[in-house]
């Protein structure tokens, strides 16, 4: 959104590539969708993208601890169901969930390999020992974006990387990978104009 009306000049921060680069945060490892991915509930293709996320973990990441985001609250509980029935041990954190320190504690210490969530654990959440992100939503915020994958790339001890497996096709398709390099403007994005 373009806020130069509002101030007359920007002062940009290190980018997520130079924080890389310095060692405080861990590369991103990124797999993503080369198509769009159906997550939205009324046209979910369940038994596929579910266990597509399910197998990518099994593929990409099986003994990491991490976090997996839905499109929905009954897609995040689909996914923790699937991951425990192949013996991953998961659970389900959602607004309304009374005991997520202990769920969360439990991710902590690898008793719990996976949280899976809707919009829950985006922002201000912190566990530096994860390095797991899978993204099984679409999303047109670059905001959402680059919180839901920085959840992942904080810096622990032995941790030196985390997979990021986008099945949104949000990094192929709207945002690219979390680390790219982006310009930043106070005139804001150029709309793009409909197709005739």
């Amino acid at each position: 959104q373009a806020l130069g009306d509002i101030y007359e000049r920007m002062i940009e921060g290190p980018t997520i590539r130079e924080l890389i680069d310095a060692g405080h945060l861990v590369e991103p490892l990124t797999y993503t969708a080369p198509g769009e991915a159906r997550t939205r509930d009324d046209g979910l293709d369940v038994p596929t993208l579910v266990g597509e996320v399910v197998d990518t973990y099994e593929r990409l990441a099986d003994s990491r601890t991490g976090l997996v985001f839905a499109s929905s609250v009954a897609h995040a509980a689909l996914l923790a169901e699937q991951f425990n029935a192949r013996g991953i041990r998961a659970e389900l954190v959602t607004g309304e969930t009374k005991d997520r320190d202990q769920i969360l504690a439990r991710l902590a210490s690898g008793e719990t390999r996976i949280v899976c969530n809707y919009g829950v654990l985006t922002e201000g959440f912190d566990e530096p020992s994860i390095s797991y992100i899978g993204i099984a939503r679409c999303t047109q915020s670059l905001a959402l974006w680059l919180q839901m994958c920085g959840r992942g790339l904080r810096t622990a001890p032995g941790k030196v990387d985390c997979v990021i497996a986008d099945h949104g096709g949000n990094a192929a398709l709207r945002h690219g990978p979390v680390d790219v390099s982006r310009t930043w403007s106070l005139a804001g994005r150029r709309k793009r104009k409909a197709a005739d």
